[in-house]
């Protein structure tokens, strides 16, 4: 028997918690749509495990993508033996901070790459990932990822993500109360409609990285570079059997536009403050304008002078960089070229230019859970991507 009951009265749905019978785990991605790089790898070395329409392999949307670092083949993975108890889909490799020898798992810290790489290539067309269930426990699924626009010259209004199974080929969309829903972190699926402004973002939630924007909080001890009180991103729209994007959250569509392809997002200058190619480099100033990377000039529509700083001072202070107080102030050229020129202790370059690539990653947060499969065309189910391009 399935039991309804409510959420917190600040959620705008119902939930219900699946019975018992029949209930599955997932044991494993099934990868029949799906053909990885093969190795060896390299480290920093970039490869992907392409997803294809159906088991032919012969067309693809899009692909799962990592560099090879902590980070490993194939690019996701399902987690069922966390020390926590908990279970996720995640990104596959170990974890940073504990070795080689250390999986990486749901509750690892916040630096160590817990999310997947989904990047998808063509607008308006399905990605789908399939996954193998066994019988099992009702079990919740964190899922953790970003989901990146990788198609050439066409920036993106949101996306819509389904939950479904696919049978000879054909994906056939889950209804109500079949034992498989987005839900919250209990495993409560989700009966209403579930907006991410009413709920915690650990439970659902679209933002792009904090480092680009979004107040000091218990995970981030430095405000992010372009706002230092909210985050950008989305709001999501969930019910039982899918989520969709809604209203732009923040300054990101005021300062850059729609939702940038990997192919046209912004210059900036970085600096690697530790010397360390492992950590993230520091965000010191980007071009709001034109970049030319021939002579590291950028300039507006007027030709002029276009670099910017969000931070205090566009210079370091007993060697540090200042805080951003989110207000762009003007870097003149002169100060590039000095930065551009710098060296740090080892000799090596101590900034570089790079397009701020997170602006065209979306890091998505959402639960979902498996309950009676009995009634399933198929012991499998599929979660189906579509980008929606811009009109």
């Amino acid at each position: 028997m399935k039991i309804a009951k409510k959420l917190t009265a600040t959620v705008l749905g119902l939930t219900f918690c699946a019975g018992m019978a029949n209930a599955g785990v997932i044991s494993n991605w099934n990868t029949a749509n799906v053909t990885t790089d093969a190795g060896p790898y390299a480290v920093e070395e970039l490869y992907q495990s392409t997803l294809f329409t159906d088991s032919s392999k012969t067309d693809s949307n899009g692909f799962i993508g990592w560099e090879e670092s902590d980070v490993q083949a194939p690019g996701m993975k399902v987690v069922t033996d966390d020390v926590t108890g908990s279970s996720c889909i995640m990104t596959s490799g170990y974890n940073p901070e504990l070795g080689v020898d250390v999986t990486k798992q749901c509750e690892d810290g916040l630096k160590s790459s817990k999310r997947f790489k989904l990047k998808g290539t063509v607008s308006g067309a399905p990605m789908d990932i399939i996954f193998d269930v066994a019988d099992g426990a009702d079990t919740a699924y964190k899922v953790l990822h970003k989901l990146s626009d990788y198609v050439d010259s066409e920036d993106w209004a949101g996306f819509t993500l389904q939950l479904g199974f696919t049978v000879d080929g054909q994906f056939v969309s889950s209804t109500a109360n079949d034992g498989l829903g987005f839900s919250d972190s209990n495993g409560n699926v989700f009966l209403g409609t579930v907006s991410s402004n009413d709920i915690k973002a650990e439970v659902l939630s679209g933002y792009f990285s904090q480092g680009l924007a979004g107040p000091i909080d218990k995970w981030h001890p430095e405000s992010g570079y372009f706002d230092t009180t909210t985050r950008m991103g989305y709001e999501l729209t969930a019910t039982e059997d899918s989520i969709v994007t809604g209203a732009t959250i923040g300054k990101y569509e005021e300062l850059f536009g729609p939702w940038n392809t990997i192919y046209d997002i912004p210059t900036a200058i970085l600096w690697d403050d530790d010397s360390d190619p492992s950590t993230d480099d520091l965000l010191m100033a980007n071009c709001a304008g034109t970049f030319n990377e021939t002579d590291n000039t950028c300039v507006d529509a007027a030709g002029e002078n276009a670099w910017v700083t969000y931070r205090t001072l566009p210079i370091l202070v007993d060697g540090v960089a200042s805080a951003s107080d989110g207000v762009a102030k003007p870097v003149t050229q002169a100060v590039v070229e000095t930065w551009l020129t710098t060296t740090d202790d080892n000799g090596n370059l101590a900034y570089h230019t790079d397009p701020i690539e997170d602006l065209a990653n979306l890091g998505l947060t959402y639960w979902l859970t498996i309950g009676d499969t009995s009634g399933w065309p198929v012991q499998s189910f599929t979660m189906r991507f579509i980008p929606i391009a811009v009109q």
